[in-house]
């Protein structure tokens, strides 16, 4: 990616090489950016010279940062390198026309691409705007706290992502965690998803995945075309993959819907392509180009000949053979080759008094007699020249098949695009029906309504039954959640975020039914710790996350709030978890899901009607604790943290001290909560 400030705004740009995906955006201030750069997620960085100090500061996280020169980003140079690319006298087609920063930061992206990879980027054909309105904006934070790609651990084993990758090819792979980092909020788009997800369940989708895992990567291979770089290996996958193409359209018509037709018939089988790869590369080539063996016999004569030549042409033997027969009148004389002694001519002993002056003895066997002559040694140069001659019409033969193949990249790449997104929806149909999700419905309105709703990940890897938990967001807009640690309140503030997700990304979600909202972002402010590199405590870190929450949030938002205030002493972190609470309420009125265990925070629903309480209990029965993981109405003071600590193994006798402690606290506890004055000034102080 390049960024680039201008004047109003500030440019970005990304260019996927393997995918050949380009395209700019523009932010209005840092913030925005920020997000921007958090959704693609780059993993290098090109910024002018003079920007480089500060981009290392905001953007710390990216550690491979290239600071470029001024120049690099002049407007003019960078539009003329645009237009030169894609061969067009202007940028209007590709509405980027009122793009200034946008179109420095793609242009010199493009120069810098180009001078590293010291080749033409044949499959770059465009480049589009990239509408950050028309996704949900998930920043790292969010990603990393829902584990979306990893978990916690940085595993791939308890992230959404490893629940959904049903997927059969490298490409689907990877093109679902695009759609998973980019949830969409236009409805139509994604119902028609749905609706195609909906149609894959009813048919044979194991022969799909089948078919699919067949396919290969041929978004990679497509993409080293353009790169001059693909291999004898990656024109024969292409070859196969091409075949594979006719017989999937069949397998989608057959379905009998009219969305998988109209998926089938933006399969471009690419006739032409798939004969050239048939009658040019062997079905198994060798794995270099230097090692020879890669083009078909019969592709191209003069090849064929040279082949012919380098083993011995059996046709030119066999005449040579029978006109020194003649001139010799030895019935028996044999000529032949093999790859130790070249060509000779072989006489049994006892006619040897026969042979003629000009044979040379070139070997004594028992009973035969090897000869050679001047004719044989010129043919054994030239057989000998072979070799190089046709490793070398070889390499010119492959390398203007790669040029024809470059004529055709655009719908190579779009058939590898498309195959791609078949991967993913065929992924989330196998998802809906292996862990029985459920098709959302969609709204424009602000609301979340989950019936019966499940974590997508704890139940796969949890032993024991997953319980379900309703959510409902409409007129009350915060939900306070209370209850005993362990209890399920993170859980179920995750599920909701990730339910959300998965339903505006096009795939089915686990519940017994869902109403799906729009929404413009989504916030978590789960867990903390230190930042010990930037001297940054874990109340600091906590500090700055609810920070960015309050800055970007909106009535379209969806915020997660787990337990704000622990990293430091109860007054002052529960009055800061009260302050911003109340601040979400009377400023910003998000949907927001509040966990906590300040009995203050409660105190809201009597004050705001746009928040209720729920909670989760827990029974003690024979000194055990039992969590109930059920949604309650109101609210629970009781946080069971000694069962807890009991439950991880700490001494009985520790346990009892902490219990002596908590009962000495409550009798000098004051029977009034401690609250902040609701005023305005002290919020916006806070």
């Amino acid at each position: 990616a390049a960024l680039y400030q201008g004047r109003k705004n500030f440019g970005c740009a990304y260019l996927s090489l393997s995918s050949g995906t380009f395209k700019a955006a523009e932010a209005s201030d840092l913030n925005s950016l920020k997000l921007y750069i958090d959704k693609i997620s780059p993993v290098e960085l090109l910024v002018p010279e003079q920007q480089a100090k500060q981009a290392r500061q905001d953007f710390a996280e990216i550690s491979c940062q290239k600071a470029l020169p001024k120049w690099s980003f002049e407007f003019r140079d960078c539009y003329h390198q645009l237009c030169t690319q894609f061969a067009t006298q202007s940028l209007f087609g590709f509405d980027l026309e009122a793009f200034e920063s946008g179109i420095c930061a793609a242009g010199a992206l493009l120069s810098y691409v180009k001078n590293t990879q010291k080749v033409p980027l044949e499959h770059v054909t465009s480049i589009s705007r990239d509408d950050k309105s028309a996704a949900v904006i998930i920043d790292k934070v969010a990603q990393r706290n829902l584990e979306l790609l990893t978990s916690l651990r940085g595993e791939k084993k308890g992230s959404l992502l490893s629940v959904l990758d049903l997927t059969s090819t490298p490409m689907g792979s990877r093109r679902l965690k695009h759609i998973l980092l980019e949830p969409q909020r236009n409805n139509q788009i994604l119902r028609a998803r749905l609706n195609l997800v909906e149609s894959l369940t009813k048919i044979d989708l194991d022969a799909l995945s089948a078919l699919l895992a067949k396919v290969g990567d041929i978004e990679r291979i497509t993409a080293r075309i353009g790169l001059q770089l693909g291999k004898p290996k990656d024109l024969a996958v292409l070859r196969d993959a091409l075949a594979l193409v006719p017989e999937l359209k069949a397998m989608l018509n057959a379905g009998g819907f009219d969305n998988l037709r109209e998926l089938a018939s933006q399969l471009n089988e690419n006739t032409s392509i798939l004969e050239l790869l048939r009658q040019a590369i062997l079905e198994d080539p060798s794995t270099f180009l230097r090692d020879g063996n890669v083009i078909a016999p019969h592709y191209n004569e003069q090849l064929d000949s040279l082949r012919e030549l380098m083993h011995g042409s059996s046709k030119l033997l066999e005449e040579i053979a029978e006109r020194e027969k003649k001139a010799t009148g030895i019935a028996t004389l044999k000529v032949d080759f093999n790859s130790v002694h070249g060509f000779y001519i072989e006489v049994p002993r006892s006619q040897s008094e026969h042979v003629p002056p000009y044979y040379q003895r070139r070997q004594t066997l028992k009973n035969n007699e090897r000869y050679i002559t001047p004719e044989l040694k010129e043919l054994e140069e030239q057989t000998l020249s072979a070799k190089d001659r046709a490793l070398a019409l070889e390499k010119s033969l492959f390398e203007e098949i790669i040029s024809k193949l470059q004529n055709a990249l655009p719908t190579l790449r779009d058939l590898a695009f498309n195959l791609a997104l078949l991967d993913v929806w065929h992924s989330f149909a196998k998802a809906a029906l292996q862990y029985h999700f459920v098709k959302p419905q969609l709204s424009e309105e602000c609301i979340l309504q989950i019936e019966a709703g499940r974590h997508p990940v704890i139940e796969q890897l949890s032993s024991k039954p997953f319980i379900p938990n309703d959510l409902i967001l409409k007129d009350e807009h915060m939900l306070v959640i209370t209850g005993p640690n362990m209890g399920g309140k993170s859980t179920y503030m995750r599920q909701a975020a990730l339910i959300a997700i998965m339903a505006r990304i096009g795939s089915f979600v686990p519940a017994k039914q869902a109403l799906i909202g729009d929404l413009d972002r989504i916030f978590t402010r789960i867990g903390a710790s230190d930042d010990l590199v930037s001297g940054r405590s874990t109340f600091m870190v906590e500090m700055e996350e609810a920070a960015s929450i309050i800055s970007n949030a909106t009535s379209r938002s969806l915020v997660l709030m787990d337990e704000v205030g622990r990293g430091t002493s109860v007054v002052e972190g529960s009055a800061l978890a009260l302050a911003i609470a109340q601040y979400l309420c009377q400023h910003i009125n998000c949907f927001t899901l509040f966990s906590t265990h300040y009995p203050e925070i409660a105190t809201l629903a009597k004050r705001y009607k746009t928040v209720r309480n729920i909670c989760f209990k827990a029974t003690e029965y024979q000194h055990k604790i039992i969590f109930q993981y059920t949604v309650n109405p109101g609210s629970q003071s009781y946080s069971y943290a000694t069962e807890v600590g009991k439950l991880a193994g700490l001494p009985q006798t520790l346990i009892d001290q902490a219990r002596l402690y908590i009962e000495q606290k409550q009798q000098q506890k004051s029977t009034e909560p401690h609250c902040i004055p609701t005023g305005t000034e002290d919020t916006k102080q806070l």
